[in-house]
């Protein structure tokens, strides 16, 4: 797993999509966004599916936002409720854009 803290968000590339929770453990105390790469993976299989919906609840908990990179959004049973963009730029410039909303109280 490539784990990469930037100033505005922490990135995340797993090199399979057999995951367990433990590769997602992310701190409480962290308050940074995370974008997770998945544009590499030829399938999404359900654990991971069900990794990445707990690790945006823990998200959407602490204020902050989860961004999957993903070619194809078909492949979660739970895209509606996951933000899910094909490239690595659109990610950064959806979290981009979700700082400024806080910034500005909405």
């Amino acid at each position: 797993m490539i784990n990469k803290q930037n100033d505005t968000y922490q990135y995340l590339k797993p090199e399979s999509s057999s995951l367990s929770k433990f590769d997602f453990d992310i701190p409480e105390n962290n308050s940074l966004d995370i974008i997770v790469d998945l544009a590499h993976l030829k399938a999404i299989i359900s654990p991971l599916n069900d990794l990445l919906f707990e690790l945006n609840e823990k998200q959407i908990s602490k204020g902050c936002s989860l961004v999957i990179v993903a070619a194809d959004a078909t492949a979660f049973s739970n895209r509606d409720a996951l933000v899910i963009v094909p490239t690595l730029i659109e990610a950064e410039d959806y979290i981009q854009m979700e700082q400024i909303q806080r910034d500005l109280g909405f």
